[in-house]
Protein backbone atom coordinates (compact mmCIF):
# COMPACT_ATOMS: atom_id res chain seq x y z
CA UNK A 1 0.00 0.00 0.00
CA UNK A 2 1.10 3.28 -0.15
CA UNK A 3 4.40 2.48 -1.60
CA UNK A 4 3.61 0.00 1.30
CA UNK A 5 5.79 -2.25 -1.20
CA UNK A 6 8.82 -0.45 -0.50
CA UNK A 7 8.03 -0.17 2.86
CA UNK A 8 7.69 -3.41 3.99
CA UNK A 9 8.83 -5.89 1.16
CA UNK A 10 11.59 -6.84 3.16
CA UNK A 11 9.36 -8.55 5.68
CA UNK A 12 6.00 -9.48 3.65
CA UNK A 13 7.54 -12.27 1.80
CA UNK A 14 7.13 -14.48 5.02
CA UNK A 15 3.37 -15.06 4.45
CA UNK A 16 4.50 -18.15 2.12
CA UNK A 17 3.37 -21.39 2.80
CA UNK A 18 5.00 -24.49 4.77
CA UNK A 19 4.68 -28.28 6.64
CA UNK A 20 4.95 -29.33 10.16
CA UNK A 21 7.13 -30.47 12.75
CA UNK A 22 7.18 -33.23 15.18
CA UNK A 23 7.60 -33.34 19.55
CA UNK A 24 5.97 -35.37 22.10
CA UNK A 25 4.14 -34.13 25.25
CA UNK A 26 5.94 -30.48 24.47
CA UNK A 27 5.92 -27.58 26.80
CA UNK A 28 5.20 -25.33 22.91
CA UNK A 29 1.53 -26.53 23.19
CA UNK A 30 -0.60 -23.54 23.11
CA UNK A 31 -0.88 -19.99 21.53
CA UNK A 32 1.42 -17.23 21.80
CA UNK A 33 1.70 -13.98 20.54
CA UNK A 34 4.85 -11.76 19.62
CA UNK A 35 5.59 -8.71 18.18
CA UNK A 36 8.74 -8.56 15.41
CA UNK A 37 10.72 -5.74 15.25
CA UNK A 38 10.81 -4.67 11.81
CA UNK A 39 12.63 -2.23 9.81
CA UNK A 40 10.15 0.91 9.78
CA UNK A 41 7.55 -0.87 11.50
CA UNK A 42 6.12 -3.18 13.85
CA UNK A 43 4.16 -6.28 12.77
CA UNK A 44 2.02 -8.49 15.84
CA UNK A 45 2.62 -12.50 14.98
CA UNK A 46 0.99 -15.47 16.75
CA UNK A 47 2.27 -18.72 17.33
CA UNK A 48 -0.10 -21.74 17.13
CA UNK A 49 1.14 -25.41 18.50
CA UNK A 50 -1.12 -28.61 18.73
CA UNK A 51 -0.46 -32.23 19.20
CA UNK A 52 -1.62 -35.06 17.07
CA UNK A 53 -2.73 -38.23 18.32
CA UNK A 54 0.39 -39.80 17.30
CA UNK A 55 2.14 -37.33 19.89
CA UNK A 56 3.69 -35.35 17.00
CA UNK A 57 2.81 -31.42 16.85
CA UNK A 58 2.00 -29.08 14.20
CA UNK A 59 2.22 -25.42 14.13
CA UNK A 60 0.77 -22.55 12.29
CA UNK A 61 1.95 -19.23 12.00
CA UNK A 62 -0.37 -16.02 11.87
CA UNK A 63 0.77 -12.44 10.51
CA UNK A 64 -2.59 -10.58 12.14
CA UNK A 65 -1.43 -7.35 10.69
CA UNK A 66 -1.14 -8.49 7.05
CA UNK A 67 -4.19 -10.88 7.18
CA UNK A 68 -2.39 -13.69 6.39
CA UNK A 69 -3.48 -16.86 8.73
CA UNK A 70 -2.97 -20.57 9.05
CA UNK A 71 0.10 -20.61 7.86
CA UNK A 72 2.32 -24.40 8.67
CA UNK A 73 5.50 -23.99 10.20
CA UNK A 74 8.35 -26.06 8.95
CA UNK A 75 11.16 -28.00 11.45
CA UNK A 76 9.44 -26.77 14.98
CA UNK A 77 11.59 -28.43 17.58
CA UNK A 78 13.05 -27.65 21.19
CA UNK A 79 16.54 -28.91 22.19
CA UNK A 80 16.74 -27.93 25.91
CA UNK A 81 15.13 -24.68 26.02
CA UNK A 82 16.37 -23.28 22.52
CA UNK A 83 13.51 -23.09 20.16
CA UNK A 84 14.30 -23.19 16.21
CA UNK A 85 11.34 -23.53 13.35
CA UNK A 86 11.89 -22.36 10.04
CA UNK A 87 9.94 -21.15 7.10
CA UNK A 88 11.58 -22.61 4.18
CA UNK A 89 9.92 -20.73 1.23
CA UNK A 90 10.35 -17.34 2.68
CA UNK A 91 13.59 -17.70 3.64
CA UNK A 92 13.10 -17.42 7.00
CA UNK A 93 14.10 -18.34 10.29
CA UNK A 94 13.40 -18.33 14.15
CA UNK A 95 15.51 -19.15 17.64
CA UNK A 96 14.89 -18.48 20.22
CA UNK A 97 14.89 -19.33 24.21
CA UNK A 98 11.86 -20.77 26.10
CA UNK A 99 11.91 -18.89 29.70
CA UNK A 100 8.56 -19.78 31.57
CA UNK A 101 5.58 -18.69 29.14
CA UNK A 102 7.89 -16.69 27.34
CA UNK A 103 10.20 -17.34 24.46
CA UNK A 104 12.93 -14.65 23.59
CA UNK A 105 14.67 -15.04 20.33
CA UNK A 106 15.16 -13.36 16.77
CA UNK A 107 13.23 -13.81 13.27
CA UNK A 108 16.14 -13.81 10.49
CA UNK A 109 15.34 -13.51 6.86
CA UNK A 110 16.66 -11.93 3.59
CA UNK A 111 20.01 -11.22 5.92
CA UNK A 112 17.95 -9.31 8.38
CA UNK A 113 17.88 -10.10 12.17
CA UNK A 114 14.88 -9.36 13.92
CA UNK A 115 13.79 -8.89 17.76
CA UNK A 116 10.91 -11.55 18.04
CA UNK A 117 9.41 -12.52 21.95
CA UNK A 118 6.64 -14.70 21.64
CA UNK A 119 4.40 -14.56 24.75
CA UNK A 120 1.47 -17.29 25.93
CA UNK A 121 -2.22 -15.72 25.10
CA UNK A 122 -3.91 -14.88 22.56
CA UNK A 123 -4.34 -11.61 20.44
CA UNK A 124 -6.84 -8.84 20.81
CA UNK A 125 -9.20 -8.31 18.32
CA UNK A 126 -8.29 -5.14 16.80
CA UNK A 127 -10.77 -2.48 16.90
CA UNK A 128 -12.12 -1.58 13.42
CA UNK A 129 -15.60 0.58 13.55
CA UNK A 130 -15.50 2.01 10.64
CA UNK A 131 -16.13 -1.20 8.63
CA UNK A 132 -19.46 -1.68 7.54
CA UNK A 133 -21.47 -4.59 8.57
CA UNK A 134 -24.27 -5.85 6.35
CA UNK A 135 -27.05 -5.67 5.13
CA UNK A 136 -25.88 -2.69 3.57
CA UNK A 137 -28.63 0.21 2.50
CA UNK A 138 -27.05 -0.91 -1.19
CA UNK A 139 -26.61 -3.39 -3.63
CA UNK A 140 -23.20 -5.32 -3.46
CA UNK A 141 -22.27 -7.86 -5.73
CA UNK A 142 -19.00 -10.44 -6.93
CA UNK A 143 -17.64 -8.56 -10.21
CA UNK A 144 -15.68 -10.54 -12.99
CA UNK A 145 -14.27 -8.81 -15.52
CA UNK A 146 -10.87 -9.17 -18.67
CA UNK A 147 -7.98 -7.50 -19.05
CA UNK A 148 -8.16 -8.69 -22.70
CA UNK A 149 -5.03 -7.50 -23.61
CA UNK A 150 -3.15 -9.43 -20.88
CA UNK A 151 -5.53 -12.62 -21.23
CA UNK A 152 -6.89 -12.82 -17.79
CA UNK A 153 -9.97 -12.35 -15.50
CA UNK A 154 -10.04 -9.69 -12.77
CA UNK A 155 -12.12 -10.20 -9.60
CA UNK A 156 -13.63 -7.39 -7.49
CA UNK A 157 -16.61 -5.64 -5.81
CA UNK A 158 -19.40 -3.34 -7.17
CA UNK A 159 -21.40 -1.87 -4.88
CA UNK A 160 -24.52 0.92 -6.61
CA UNK A 161 -26.91 2.70 -4.67
CA UNK A 162 -30.54 1.61 -4.60
CA UNK A 163 -32.85 2.64 -7.43
CA UNK A 164 -34.75 5.46 -5.90
CA UNK A 165 -38.52 5.09 -6.83
CA UNK A 166 -39.36 8.60 -6.61
CA UNK A 167 -36.09 9.22 -8.73
CA UNK A 168 -36.86 10.25 -12.39
CA UNK A 169 -36.71 7.86 -14.98
CA UNK A 170 -34.31 6.74 -16.45
CA UNK A 171 -31.58 7.60 -13.47
CA UNK A 172 -27.85 6.11 -13.56
CA UNK A 173 -25.49 6.94 -10.70
CA UNK A 174 -21.95 8.21 -11.45
CA UNK A 175 -18.87 5.63 -10.76
CA UNK A 176 -15.37 5.11 -9.92
CA UNK A 177 -13.02 2.41 -9.70
CA UNK A 178 -10.83 2.28 -7.16
CA UNK A 179 -7.00 1.33 -7.70
CA UNK A 180 -5.05 -0.05 -4.38
CA UNK A 181 -1.11 0.87 -3.90
CA UNK A 182 1.99 -0.83 -4.06
CA UNK A 183 1.88 -4.76 -2.53
CA UNK A 184 -0.08 -7.46 -3.02
CA UNK A 185 -3.20 -5.77 -2.41
CA UNK A 186 -6.64 -7.30 -2.64
CA UNK A 187 -9.61 -5.08 -3.68
CA UNK A 188 -10.28 -4.00 0.27
CA UNK A 189 -6.61 -2.78 0.07
CA UNK A 190 -6.00 -4.34 3.58
CA UNK A 191 -2.71 -2.82 5.77
CA UNK A 192 -2.32 -2.79 9.19
CA UNK A 193 -5.92 -4.49 10.02
CA UNK A 194 -7.32 -1.97 8.26
CA UNK A 195 -9.41 -2.02 5.09
CA UNK A 196 -9.34 1.72 3.48
CA UNK A 197 -11.29 0.51 0.18
CA UNK A 198 -14.02 -1.20 2.11
CA UNK A 199 -14.64 1.92 4.30
CA UNK A 200 -14.14 4.27 1.18
CA UNK A 201 -16.81 2.40 -1.13
CA UNK A 202 -19.16 2.07 1.76
CA UNK A 203 -19.45 6.00 2.10
CA UNK A 204 -18.94 6.77 -1.69
CA UNK A 205 -21.99 4.47 -2.07
CA UNK A 206 -24.22 5.61 0.68
CA UNK A 207 -23.80 9.00 -0.83
CA UNK A 208 -25.30 8.15 -4.23
CA UNK A 209 -21.60 6.94 -6.55
CA UNK A 210 -21.42 3.18 -7.56
CA UNK A 211 -17.98 1.69 -6.75
CA UNK A 212 -15.55 -0.86 -8.06
CA UNK A 213 -12.99 -2.35 -6.29
CA UNK A 214 -10.81 -5.84 -7.37
CA UNK A 215 -8.24 -7.69 -6.32
CA UNK A 216 -4.93 -7.20 -8.03
CA UNK A 217 -3.69 -9.61 -10.86
CA UNK A 218 -2.54 -12.75 -8.94
CA UNK A 219 -3.90 -11.92 -5.59
CA UNK A 220 -7.13 -13.05 -4.04
CA UNK A 221 -9.77 -14.20 -6.66
CA UNK A 222 -8.20 -12.55 -10.22
CA UNK A 223 -5.30 -14.31 -11.79
CA UNK A 224 -2.40 -13.58 -13.54
CA UNK A 225 1.09 -13.08 -12.49
CA UNK A 226 1.57 -10.41 -9.59
CA UNK A 227 5.63 -11.08 -8.91
CA UNK A 228 6.49 -9.68 -12.51
CA UNK A 229 3.53 -6.85 -13.31
CA UNK A 230 5.42 -3.28 -12.88
CA UNK A 231 3.26 -0.28 -13.01
CA UNK A 232 2.18 -0.56 -16.75
CA UNK A 233 0.45 -3.81 -15.99
CA UNK A 234 -1.39 -2.64 -13.07
CA UNK A 235 -2.36 -0.03 -15.22
CA UNK A 236 -3.73 -2.19 -17.78
CA UNK A 237 -5.74 -3.70 -14.99
CA UNK A 238 -7.49 -0.43 -14.04
CA UNK A 239 -8.29 0.48 -17.36
CA UNK A 240 -10.04 -3.17 -18.01
CA UNK A 241 -12.12 -2.05 -15.05
CA UNK A 242 -13.46 0.87 -16.63
CA UNK A 243 -14.36 -1.47 -20.00
CA UNK A 244 -16.05 -2.98 -17.35
CA UNK A 245 -18.49 -0.12 -16.21
CA UNK A 246 -18.54 0.59 -19.31
CA UNK A 247 -20.28 -2.62 -19.97
CA UNK A 248 -22.96 -2.11 -17.60
CA UNK A 249 -26.39 -0.53 -17.93
CA UNK A 250 -26.71 0.72 -14.71
CA UNK A 251 -24.11 3.35 -14.19
CA UNK A 252 -23.91 6.58 -16.10
CA UNK A 253 -21.03 6.52 -18.88
CA UNK A 254 -20.66 10.20 -18.74
CA UNK A 255 -19.92 10.40 -15.34
CA UNK A 256 -17.01 7.70 -14.68
CA UNK A 257 -14.14 8.50 -12.68
CA UNK A 258 -10.56 6.77 -11.11
CA UNK A 259 -9.63 7.06 -7.91
CA UNK A 260 -6.43 5.71 -6.69
CA UNK A 261 -4.19 5.66 -3.65
CA UNK A 262 -0.72 5.43 -3.27
CA UNK A 263 0.74 3.68 -6.30
CA UNK A 264 -2.87 3.68 -7.34
CA UNK A 265 -2.13 7.67 -7.36
CA UNK A 266 0.42 6.95 -10.22
CA UNK A 267 -1.90 4.16 -11.93
CA UNK A 268 -4.62 6.73 -12.40
CA UNK A 269 -3.42 9.15 -14.57
CA UNK A 270 -2.04 6.79 -16.69
CA UNK A 271 -5.36 5.21 -17.48
CA UNK A 272 -6.84 8.86 -17.38
CA UNK A 273 -4.06 10.25 -19.95
CA UNK A 274 -4.94 7.52 -22.18
CA UNK A 275 -8.81 7.27 -22.57
CA UNK A 276 -11.10 9.61 -23.39
CA UNK A 277 -13.93 8.51 -21.05
CA UNK A 278 -12.70 9.51 -17.51
CA UNK A 279 -15.05 11.93 -16.53
CA UNK A 280 -12.79 12.99 -12.91
CA UNK A 281 -9.51 11.72 -11.58
CA UNK A 282 -8.92 11.63 -7.26
CA UNK A 283 -5.57 11.41 -6.46
CA UNK A 284 -4.53 10.23 -2.89
CA UNK A 285 -1.15 10.30 -1.40
CA UNK A 286 0.04 9.98 -5.02
CA UNK A 287 3.22 10.98 -6.03
CA UNK A 288 4.15 14.07 -8.15
CA UNK A 289 8.04 13.78 -8.30
CA UNK A 290 10.30 10.84 -9.85
CA UNK A 291 10.47 7.58 -8.11
CA UNK A 292 13.78 7.60 -7.51
CA UNK A 293 13.17 11.15 -5.44
CA UNK A 294 10.53 9.75 -3.01
CA UNK A 295 12.66 6.84 -2.27
CA UNK A 296 15.23 8.90 -0.78
CA UNK A 297 12.32 11.66 1.16
CA UNK A 298 10.60 8.29 2.23
CA UNK A 299 13.69 7.06 4.17
CA UNK A 300 14.24 10.15 5.61
CA UNK A 301 10.85 11.00 6.57
CA UNK A 302 10.09 7.12 8.05
CA UNK A 303 13.42 7.16 10.41
CA UNK A 304 12.37 10.39 11.18
CA UNK A 305 9.27 9.63 12.85
CA UNK A 306 10.84 5.92 14.42
CA UNK A 307 13.09 8.54 16.34
CA UNK A 308 16.30 7.63 14.40
CA UNK A 309 18.96 11.02 15.45
CA UNK A 310 19.38 13.44 12.56
CA UNK A 311 23.41 12.59 12.41
CA UNK A 312 21.97 8.69 11.51
CA UNK A 313 19.27 9.70 9.14
CA UNK A 314 21.98 12.36 7.39
CA UNK A 315 24.77 9.34 6.67
CA UNK A 316 21.53 6.15 5.91
CA UNK A 317 20.17 9.43 3.20
CA UNK A 318 23.68 9.39 1.57
CA UNK A 319 23.98 5.70 1.01
CA UNK A 320 20.30 4.96 0.08
CA UNK A 321 20.88 7.77 -2.52
CA UNK A 322 24.01 6.21 -3.69
CA UNK A 323 21.97 3.04 -3.95
CA UNK A 324 19.16 4.83 -5.63
CA UNK A 325 21.59 5.83 -8.44
CA UNK A 326 23.83 2.40 -9.50
CA UNK A 327 19.98 1.29 -9.39
CA UNK A 328 19.13 3.92 -11.98
CA UNK A 329 22.16 3.52 -14.04
CA UNK A 330 22.52 -0.02 -14.31
CA UNK A 331 19.82 -2.42 -16.40
CA UNK A 332 20.64 -5.70 -14.65
CA UNK A 333 19.63 -6.21 -11.49
CA UNK A 334 22.40 -8.98 -10.71
CA UNK A 335 25.23 -6.72 -11.36
CA UNK A 336 23.14 -3.89 -10.19
CA UNK A 337 23.40 -5.74 -7.44
CA UNK A 338 26.73 -6.60 -7.52
CA UNK A 339 27.78 -2.74 -7.86
CA UNK A 340 26.04 -2.33 -4.99
CA UNK A 341 27.99 -4.95 -2.65
CA UNK A 342 31.17 -4.03 -4.24
CA UNK A 343 30.78 -0.34 -2.92
CA UNK A 344 29.14 -0.74 0.16
CA UNK A 345 29.99 -4.55 0.91
CA UNK A 346 27.42 -7.29 2.90
CA UNK A 347 25.24 -6.33 5.53
CA UNK A 348 21.60 -6.60 6.92
CA UNK A 349 21.56 -2.21 5.46
CA UNK A 350 22.68 -2.83 1.89
CA UNK A 351 19.89 -5.80 1.82
CA UNK A 352 17.73 -3.73 2.98
CA UNK A 353 18.61 -1.02 0.14
CA UNK A 354 18.42 -3.86 -2.44
CA UNK A 355 14.78 -4.36 -1.73
CA UNK A 356 14.13 -2.04 -4.70
CA UNK A 357 16.28 -4.16 -6.94
CA UNK A 358 13.52 -5.72 -8.62
CA UNK A 359 11.40 -4.93 -11.81
CA UNK A 360 8.39 -2.86 -9.98
CA UNK A 361 10.73 -1.05 -8.12
CA UNK A 362 13.22 -0.02 -10.84
CA UNK A 363 10.28 1.09 -13.22
CA UNK A 364 9.05 2.96 -10.14
CA UNK A 365 12.34 4.44 -9.56
CA UNK A 366 12.82 5.51 -12.99
CA UNK A 367 9.34 6.65 -13.77
CA UNK A 368 8.30 10.41 -13.79
CA UNK A 369 4.19 10.89 -12.99
CA UNK A 370 4.75 14.85 -13.76
CA UNK A 371 5.00 14.01 -17.93
CA UNK A 372 1.81 11.85 -17.18
CA UNK A 373 -0.19 14.09 -15.36
CA UNK A 374 0.37 17.38 -18.17
CA UNK A 375 -1.96 15.32 -20.32
CA UNK A 376 -5.12 15.57 -18.17
CA UNK A 377 -7.80 17.65 -18.82
CA UNK A 378 -10.14 16.43 -16.82
CA UNK A 379 -11.01 17.79 -13.08
CA UNK A 380 -8.41 16.31 -10.48
CA UNK A 381 -8.30 15.98 -6.69
CA UNK A 382 -5.40 15.16 -5.13
CA UNK A 383 -4.77 14.94 -1.36
CA UNK A 384 -1.92 14.47 0.82
CA UNK A 385 -1.72 14.25 4.81
CA UNK A 386 0.76 16.54 6.19
CA UNK A 387 2.15 13.83 8.67
CA UNK A 388 2.83 11.43 5.29
CA UNK A 389 5.85 9.51 5.47
CA UNK A 390 5.83 7.64 2.11
CA UNK A 391 4.70 10.92 0.21
CA UNK A 392 5.80 14.13 1.06
CA UNK A 393 3.02 16.50 1.08
CA UNK A 394 4.61 19.75 -0.25
CA UNK A 395 6.88 18.69 -2.84
CA UNK A 396 4.58 16.54 -4.03
CA UNK A 397 1.32 18.43 -3.97
CA UNK A 398 3.29 21.18 -5.57
CA UNK A 399 4.71 19.21 -8.28
CA UNK A 400 0.97 17.57 -9.51
CA UNK A 401 0.15 21.50 -9.50
CA UNK A 402 2.44 22.53 -11.62
CA UNK A 403 1.87 19.34 -13.97
CA UNK A 404 -1.86 20.17 -13.95
CA UNK A 405 -1.44 24.11 -14.93
CA UNK A 406 1.13 22.93 -17.78
CA UNK A 407 -1.63 20.94 -18.59
CA UNK A 408 -3.67 23.83 -18.89
CA UNK A 409 -6.18 22.39 -17.20
CA UNK A 410 -8.35 24.90 -15.01
CA UNK A 411 -10.54 22.65 -12.66
CA UNK A 412 -7.96 21.58 -10.37
CA UNK A 413 -7.64 20.68 -6.56
CA UNK A 414 -4.96 20.21 -3.99
CA UNK A 415 -5.33 19.52 -0.76
CA UNK A 416 -2.62 19.44 2.44
CA UNK A 417 -4.73 17.42 5.58
CA UNK A 418 -3.36 18.28 8.66
CA UNK A 419 -2.55 15.92 10.89
CA UNK A 420 -3.44 12.74 8.83
CA UNK A 421 -0.62 9.90 7.82
CA UNK A 422 -0.73 8.26 4.33
CA UNK A 423 -3.56 6.35 5.39
CA UNK A 424 -5.69 9.23 5.63
CA UNK A 425 -6.08 8.76 9.69
CA UNK A 426 -5.80 11.02 12.16
CA UNK A 427 -2.39 10.14 13.29
CA UNK A 428 0.61 11.56 15.90
CA UNK A 429 3.93 10.87 14.35
CA UNK A 430 2.99 9.37 10.70
CA UNK A 431 5.03 6.60 11.09
CA UNK A 432 4.34 3.30 9.22
CA UNK A 433 4.33 1.22 13.03
CA UNK A 434 1.37 3.78 14.07
CA UNK A 435 -1.64 2.13 11.34
CA UNK A 436 -2.15 -0.61 13.37
CA UNK A 437 -2.30 0.99 16.74
CA UNK A 438 -5.11 3.71 15.34
CA UNK A 439 -8.67 2.54 15.62
CA UNK A 440 -9.84 4.90 12.55
CA UNK A 441 -9.48 4.00 9.50
CA UNK A 442 -10.28 7.02 7.45
CA UNK A 443 -10.47 10.55 9.00
CA UNK A 444 -14.00 11.86 8.27
CA UNK A 445 -12.58 14.72 7.11
CA UNK A 446 -10.87 12.92 4.11
CA UNK A 447 -14.22 10.78 3.35
CA UNK A 448 -16.46 14.01 3.19
CA UNK A 449 -13.44 16.12 1.06
CA UNK A 450 -13.12 13.39 -1.38
CA UNK A 451 -17.07 12.51 -1.54
CA UNK A 452 -18.07 16.05 -1.98
CA UNK A 453 -15.82 16.40 -4.46
CA UNK A 454 -16.79 14.05 -6.81
CA UNK A 455 -20.67 15.06 -6.30
CA UNK A 456 -20.12 18.31 -7.27
CA UNK A 457 -18.22 16.98 -9.95
CA UNK A 458 -20.70 14.88 -11.46
CA UNK A 459 -23.54 16.86 -10.90
CA UNK A 460 -24.97 15.03 -8.05
CA UNK A 461 -24.40 18.65 -5.69
CA UNK A 462 -24.38 21.87 -6.38
CA UNK A 463 -20.76 23.40 -7.03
Amino acid sequence: MALMRLAVRACASFLAIMPFAVARDSPLIGDWIGTLEAPGQKLRLALHVSQVPNGALRATFDSLDQHASGIPVDDLRLDLNMVRFSLRQAGATFQGKLIGDSIDGEFQQSGLAMKLVFHRGVAEPQKRPQNPVPPYPYVSEDAKFQNRAAGITLSGTFTIPREDPAAPKPHKPPAVVLITGSGPNARDEDVAGHKPFLVLADYLTRHGIAVLRYDKRGIGKSKGDYETATSVEFASDASAAVDYLMSRTDVDHRRIGLLGHSEGGILAPMVAAQRKDITFVVLLGGTGVKGARVVVQQTDAMSRAEGMSEAEIARQHKRVERVVEILEAEPSIPTAAEKVHKEFGYSPEVDRMLIHNDAWSRYFLTYDPATTIEKLKMPVLALIGDLDCQVAADENLAAIAAALKKADNDNFKTVRLPGLNHLFQTAVTGAVSEYVRIEETIAPVALETITQWIRRQTGLEKK
